[in-house]
């Protein structure tokens, strides 16, 4: 998406569009964060899973559980948000294209 934002960016010289592109371009570094933040989860995740196995601790199982739900929650959430947004970003391509 990046790529075509640059190209209508090349494309088109219109103020709303300069707006619309500047406001995208930090919808897409907020969710680069957040993916980031959700890697940092993942490897904290694998050394939990890696310490639970080697004591075979029933609590840092079950924390490790909470743990992976919690993550599997964040990266569906993440799924349909960049959906969402790939949509969003879509629309206004084809909306500004037919103006």
């Amino acid at each position: 998406m990046k790529n075509r934002l640059a190209n209508l960016l090349d494309l088109f010289d219109a103020s709303y569009i300069l707006e619309w592109a500047e406001n995208f371009q930090n919808q897409v570094l907020m969710k680069e964060e957040a993916l980031e933040l959700i890697k940092v989860d993942l490897k904290n995740q694998e050394l939990l899973l890696a310490k639970g196995f080697l004591e075979l601790s029933d609590d840092l199982c079950q924390n490790a559980v909470e743990k992976q739900e919690k993550i599997r929650r964040q990266i569906k959430y993440m799924e349909k948000d960049c959906l969402n947004m790939k949509h969003a970003f879509d629309q206004f391509i084809s909306s500004y294209l037919l103006q």
